[in-house]
């Protein structure tokens, strides 16, 4: 798998695409809501290419949801569908399978011009009862809750809505949890996505069925298949050219772990001299060693909080010989034991 499926926008890249905005222009509208234009261009609002940043969409946001009626995410997400997707949009549509569907939307969700991320768990070569869709980056801590509640809103109706229309079938869900507090519209959420939902949970995660990833896709064709795969690699091997060094490197890591590469091995898998691979990362302000401790860092502090390993099982997953050299490390990095992170 290419790096480029480890990679991850930020709030001001410019890949929002103009079909998003449309499609929000009409449903604020439709529910009575002034759509904001001062953020953008007329010709970012006109052209079928034209792509904004999350925040400039942020920015418009503030100024219009705490005016809009309850649960405008609902309606917003029952708009999207595959198509607007694109490329990516009909590879999706000419899977086989969901499962196949849900590996390729994980794989390339940078073509969805959108900065979340897509973790799949209990797949169809998985023993787990329950199959799991983690969404992140999608909610943003430190935003108004407003926009959090309208982008999960739309994307966990636009996923469920979508997935049921690829095999032709309603698919129920288990349970659904939401990184952020009830809204005063927590009533709507069991209408709308008729299950189980849970706020102030630690990730966002749809619960279901494992048995659906092996649910026959009713719009599968191998030769439209064959021939977006192709497209949507070549768009994402151009895509990933406009990362920094310091963005590759980094989800170089997260494809290589826990196996993580020597400053040697990474320069010849990113295709640069080892020499080449310093001098650019000292003119981006960081350097390897300063990179794979930020990733240590989070991938430790991650299973502190989500598991129940051991100090010494997270010692050794992230790289270290013992747990103790792993405290003196962890101390160093955040100025913290492990034990002290863990209790909060």
């Amino acid at each position: 798998m290419s790096i480029a499926a480890h990679l991850h926008f930020d709030l001001d890249d410019e890949i929002v695409g103009a079909l998003y905005l449309k499609l929000l222009r009409k449903v604020l509208e439709a529910n009575n809501v002034a759509f904001d234009e001062r953020t953008f261009s007329s010709s970012e609002l006109v052209s079928r290419r034209g792509r904004v940043s999350l925040r400039q969409l942020i920015t418009t946001f503030s100024s219009t949801l705490d005016k809009a009626p309850p649960g405008l995410g609902f309606r917003y997400g029952e708009s999207l569908n595959l198509v607007a997707a694109d490329t990516l949009g009909l590879l999706v549509m000419s899977c086989d399978t969901l499962g196949e569907a849900a590996e390729h939307l994980r794989t390339y969700r940078l073509l969805l011009g959108l900065p979340i991320d897509f973790e799949l768990s209990g797949n169809i070569v998985n023993a787990n009862e329950q199959g799991q869709l983690e969404l992140k980056g999608l909610c943003i801590d430190q935003l108004d809750h407003h926009f959090n509640f309208f982008a999960g809103e739309a994307l966990t109706l636009a996923i469920i809505r979508q997935a049921s229309w690829l095999c032709g079938e309603p698919l129920e869900y288990k349970e659904l949890h939401f990184p952020y507090p009830a809204p005063k519209h927590a009533h709507l959420y069991e209408t709308h996505f008729k299950c189980p939902c849970f706020f102030n949970c630690d990730k966002h995660v749809l619960v279901f069925d494992k048995d659906y990833f092996q649910l026959n896709v009713i719009t599968s064709n191998s030769e439209i298949k064959a021939e977006k795969l192709l497209l949507c690699h070549e768009t994402l091997q151009r895509w990933e050219k406009s990362f920094s060094l310091s963005q590759r490197l980094r989800a170089l890591f997260k494809q290589t772990f826990p196996k993580l590469p020597s400053n040697e091995d990474a320069a010849e898998l990113l295709k640069l001299s080892k020499s080449a691979l310093h001098r650019k990362l000292a003119e981006e302000g960081t350097s390897y060693q300063s990179l794979l401790y930020d990733f240590k860092r989070e991938r430790s502090e991650y299973y502190l909080k989500h598991t129940d390993l051991t100090i010494n099982e997270i010692a050794e997953r992230v790289g270290f010989s013992d747990g103790s050299t792993f405290r003196r490390a962890f101390k160093t990095w955040t100025g913290q034991q492990p034990s002290q992170l863990r209790s909060k």
